[in-house]
């Protein structure tokens, strides 16, 4: 069955093979235990369409996959969906928990059913963040933010096999379902699962294009910058400049690259501008100045308890780009032990020591990609350092630099799978028989 188009009924028998259907009816016995019943049923609804689009999902990216590649990348899958179904759930009917790790999810929440309220009863229409509308109108429930999170493990685990080969292939699935930060901040009433979700398809969409120019995956990387600007409009405007640039100058031919590059810039522009998808978010993106962005910076350092740098200026350029360099530090390292405050503050602690145990692989990776594929690795890297600029200089206060720097992750994990997946001191060494072999096929 290697290199064939799978069917659904073909990816459904490979989903029972293992047992998932077990995993699935103790899910819903969790589900009725822990939510009321009027809930649960609300919940089943959202689940099996989830269900089916994660199933149709590794069914799109899995032509090429073997048996086995296939097989795991299903049982990583279900697990994801289950792990993200039954921990939402267990957040959010436990109102400590709720207020303490994402009190954001109240909000959204509460607007989201006064937007019902305004359809089925004619109330007025709530006041909605722009460039952060988009969330609302997708709360259909927990179930939405589970499919979402789940459907990383097949689109991190197709970018880093096509850029780097099965071998490191392998490691994308467990980092994407098991790092701290990527499951926790996933599983809540929160954007960050969505945000992730668009960014890790635009990144698949990136290196598809890099490595062959193609309509569809243009298309599809325009339409979801353009909803990345519903949900959050700043990251959005960051990561589209630093993908399209990737793009430009990833390609092995200079022109055909800028060519592809102002191709997906005029269709983002299409979509926004003619359409008006996104457009609310862009337009406060853009119209903001640095002003405005160091008064909300101080802000979130001032009123949180885990706040950091009161005191930093970023109203001009010069400001910025001074404080810069400490910020960037800050938001990729942080917090150290000594910003750690209290017991309140602990359970920041195994996501922190995580990425710093990850940091040498993922240079290791970083240096490896660079002597295999040269410029081809700044479709990745460069959203990555757009997006760390912006959000190292607005982020104030260490919960919020936690949720945010899962977006840097998702772009980062193809280096770091290609960095675990080498012995320290192979990052000078050719790629791998199999991922050569790999390559060679693609060629």
């Amino acid at each position: 069955m290697t290199g064939a188009r799978r069917s659904l009924g073909e990816v459904a028998s490979l989903l029972g093979r293992r047992g998932t259907a077990v995993a699935v009816l103790g899910l819903a016995g969790m589900g009725l235990a822990v939510a009321r019943a009027g809930a649960v049923v609300a919940l089943i609804a959202p689940a099996v369409v989830g269900g089916l689009f994660l199933m149709w999902l590794v069914r799109s990216v899995s032509a090429g996959y073997g048996d086995a590649e296939l097989q795991r990348m299903v049982r990583w899958t279900a697990t994801a969906f289950a792990l993200h179904l039954v921990l939402s759930l267990v957040i959010t009917n436990t109102l400590v928990l709720l207020r303490y790790l994402g009190p954001d999810a109240l909000t959204y929440h509460t607007i989201a059913q006064d937007i019902l309220r305004h359809w089925n009863q004619g109330f007025p229409f709530p006041y909605v963040p722009s460039g952060k509308e988009g969330f609302y109108y997708v709360l259909a429930g927990l179930a939405f933010n589970a499919t979402v999170g789940a459907a990383l493990v097949p689109l991190t685990t197709d970018t880093t096999r096509r850029l780097f080969g099965p071998a490191a292939a392998r490691y994308a699935a467990p980092l994407t379902v098991l790092l701290p930060g990527m499951l926790l901040w996933t599983s809540q009433l929160l954007k960050e699962s969505a945000v992730l979700f668009l960014l890790a398809v635009a990144a698949n969409c990136a290196v598809r294009v890099v490595g062959r120019i193609s309509i569809a995956p243009i298309l599809t990387l325009a339409a979801t910058m353009a909803l990345l600007f519903s949900f959050r409009g700043w990251v959005g405007v960051m990561a589209a400049g630093g993908l399209i640039i990737g793009i430009a100058f990833g390609r092995p031919q200079l022109l055909s690259g800028l060519g592809t590059g102002v191709t997906a810039l005029v269709l983002i522009g299409l979509l926004v501008v003619v359409t008006g998808l996104g457009y609310s978010g862009y337009k406060t993106a853009v119209g903001s100045d640095l002003q405005q962005a160091s008064v909300v910076r101080r802000d979130l350092a001032v009123s949180a308890n885990s706040g950091y740098g009161a005191d930093a200026d970023i109203s001009t350029p010069a400001h910025a780009l001074t404080y810069l360099p400490k910020a960037l530090l800050t938001f990729l390292l942080g917090p150290y032990p000594w910003q750690i405050r209290g017991g309140r503050q602990l359970p920041v602690v195994p996501d922190v020591f995580c990425w710093w145990a990850l940091l040498p692989s993922l240079l290791r990776g970083v240096r490896a990609a660079a002597r295999r594929l040269g410029r081809q690795i700044l479709v990745l890297l460069l959203p990555a350092f757009t997006t760390s600029v912006l959000l190292a200089l607005a982020i104030g206060n260490f919960g919020t630099l936690l949720r945010e720097r899962t977006q840097v992750v998702v772009l980062l994990l193809p280096f770091l799978c290609l960095g675990l997946s080498l012995r320290p001191g192979q990052a000078a060494e050719p790629e791998d028989d199999e991922a050569a072999a790999v390559a060679a096929a693609a060629a």
